[in-house]
């Protein structure tokens, strides 16, 4: 039901029979490739199609490719990059998690893309329903240093012996790493609880009528 009701012709057609300032959002499958070349210029709709019609895909089956590190930070002469793609239905984000896609003729493993706990980037506590914008929190706290300051202001030349810490190793503040960090044990015990709590994240593929994605 979910997925006929996220179709968008069927989606344009609900909303004719409302206010015309009303407006709808169809759901997204999210999936992540690793190693794309740079070549790849995720803005061309004619780059796009060439990658879904290199698998048989529907047009505007990829509704769009971004890739995680935005191009003005890559390094010198970097040649591929990891990117997230979110597809319009899951039945072709199963075939891709399944056979791969081809970017600039490279081809490229496509995998789905788990939840991950929420990081406030004011507080930095983990797992909050809560954004930045939201956060009650009277202090700013470092995701560098787990300083009581903005991450911005955080100066590691100011003096000798600076050393990254991480505000939510508690009740003693782990040295060695930031709030930031993807290998921070508090990051990967709450990934775990929250991935264990929804059953979806247990396939590889996403569920759909077909068996095989079971």
């Amino acid at each position: 039901a979910a997925n006929w009701a996220g179709a968008l012709d069927v989606l344009t057609l609900f909303l004719s029979h409302f206010d015309t300032t009303a407006t709808g959002r169809t759901h997204s499958y999210h999936t992540t490739a690793q190693f794309i070349p740079t070549t790849f210029n995720p803005t061309i709709q004619a780059a796009l199609e060439e990658v879904e019609s290199s698998r048989g895909l529907k047009t505007g089956s990829i509704r769009h490719v971004r890739f995680f590190k935005p191009t003005a930070l890559r390094a010198r002469g970097q040649r591929y990059a990891h990117a997230t793609i979110a597809f319009a239905d899951p039945e072709s984000a199963n075939r891709s998690i399944a056979q791969g896609l081809f970017f600039d003729r490279w081809r490229v493993q496509v995998t789905k893309t788990l939840p991950e706990p929420r990081r406030c980037l004011k507080c930095q506590c983990l797992g909050m329903n809560h954004i930045a914008a939201q956060c009650r929190s009277i202090h700013e706290v470092c995701t560098r240093c787990a300083g009581m300051h903005k991450t911005s202001e955080c100066d590691p030349d100011r003096g000798t012996g600076f050393t990254l810490k991480c505000s939510n190793c508690k009740p003693h503040k782990a040295v060695g790493h930031g709030a930031a960090d993807r290998h921070c044990p508090v990051f990967l015990e709450k990934r775990c609880q929250l991935q264990q709590r929804l059953p979806e994240t247990k396939y590889k593929f996403f569920p759909t009528d077909d068996p095989r994605s079971w």
